[in-house]
């Protein structure tokens, strides 16, 4: 029933226009600067994420879609028509909050027909629709229980149906499994993926999380102190990070940032680690930094992109920067290798099967088809050679 009602509603769209567009969408309060700017352009059955600190202006950001807040400036346009002027009851966009909304007492039937009865949906109808999303949802032998008897997840599962029952253009999702733990997390995140297909749902997810972000969107939008730093797939987010505090929110250990002064001598370029360390990598590519011939530069890595030798370095070892290990974390498949280099450190990813200690002389090989590069002031990333193997596909590819 559920999936009936919403394909109907699809077909009515107007073709090439997307489902929900922002042009700098700006709202303040006092002097603090919530949301500054935002744009982007979600698809039509688009599942993106929204993610970054806490305090960011996310939630701020939905309450604005949603017609709970009203923007300052700019436009929000739902199948191309702007609805920033309209209540949030007429923009038929749902808003499932964090945390548990559900009437007590109320049974989990009577929550879910609650936005129906209150729009007048005759009886036989509204209990087709409830029955209907019940069944998909897997709460029909749950139907006459109270919230309190209700695990965590089969009251998230009834609030999600709460705000499906409203038929919404756009779903909007602010941190729905915060209170949850890790393996009902996990569970509820597949769920929500199958239904997102089923359904053909529009639906703009807000997590801190940023593995589950990844996980769940076909597009991730980054926000930091209330502006948008990237909005891209989740493969160009963690490979081609904007700004460095993408770089450093997404992976787990995230991106290594070494700090180091890149100079030129002749055709051999050269990256020496820190301003007061003697240790330098020869054999620089040209593709990295390119319009940065010397000066400081952050570098970037993650720990999967460098290569551990732990023999030492061939005679004339270009490539390689010698580094002490200071600790080590077993995960299992793998370790994680932590190197000191003078005042900075590196984490690498290590497979191998020889056990590394404390204190062990090992060799680093930095693989530069997958390093970012940093302004050292701005923290916004320097272009790459477009040609280079670092560029890969575009932000734009879609999944």
């Amino acid at each position: 029933m559920a999936f009936r009602v919403f394909q109907k509603r699809e077909r009515g769209q107007t073709k090439g226009v997307p489902k929900l567009n922002l042009e700098n969408v700006t709202k303040t309060f006092g002097a603090t600067a919530a949301v500054e700017g935002v744009s982007f352009s979600v698809d039509a059955g688009q599942y993106v994420t929204l993610t970054g600190p806490s305090g960011g202006g996310k939630t701020t950001l939905l309450r604005l879609i949603a017609g709970l807040e009203t923007p300052d400036s700019g436009c929000i346009a739902v199948d191309g028509c702007p609805v920033t002027q309209l209540g949030a009851g007429d923009r038929k966009i749902a808003m499932l909050f964090q945390g548990n909304t559900l009437y007590p007492n109320l049974s989990v039937e009577d929550n879910l027909g609650l936005g129906l009865r209150l729009r007048r949906v005759a009886g036989i109808e509204r209990r087709k629709k409830v029955a209907a999303m019940a069944k998909t949802l897997e709460l029909s032998r749950l139907l006459h229980r109270l919230p309190e008897n209700l695990s965590g997840g089969e009251r998230q599962r009834t609030a999600l149906g709460q705000a499906l029952l409203q038929e919404p253009r756009v779903l909007l999702l602010d941190e729905p499994f915060s209170d949850l733990d890790g393996p009902l997390r996990k569970t509820l995140r597949e769920e929500l993926r199958c239904w997102h297909r089923e359904l053909g749902l529009t639906v703009i997810h807000v997590t801190h999380d940023h593995q589950e972000a990844m996980a769940l969107g076909a597009q991730i939008g980054f926000i930091h102190q209330g502006k948008l730093h990237q909005y891209a797939t989740p493969e160009a987010v963690y490979r081609r990070p904007h700004s460095r505090c993408v770089a450093e929110f997404f992976g787990n250990p995230p991106m290594n940032l070494i700090l180091g002064c890149l100079d030129t001598d002749g055709t051999n370029r050269k990256f020496q680690f820190g301003p007061d360390s003697a240790d330098q990598i020869t054999g620089v590519p040209s593709y990295f930094a390119p319009k940065l011939s010397k000066g400081e530069v952050i570098a970037g890595w993650r720990p999967e992109d460098l290569g551990l030798d732990l023999q030492l370095a061939p005679a004339g070892g270009t490539g390689l920067i010698r580094a002490i290990v200071a600790s080590t974390e077993f995960g299992g498949a793998q370790t994680w290798v932590h190197l000191d280099l003078g005042k900075q450190v590196m984490t690498v990813r290590y497979t191998g099967e020889n056990r590394i200690a404390s204190g062990d002389t090992v060799w680093v090989r930095p693989d530069w088809s997958r390093a970012a590069c940093f302004d050292v002031e701005t923290g916004s990333a320097l272009p790459l050679d477009p040609n280079s193997p670092c560029t890969g596909k575009p932000d734009s590819v879609s999944r």
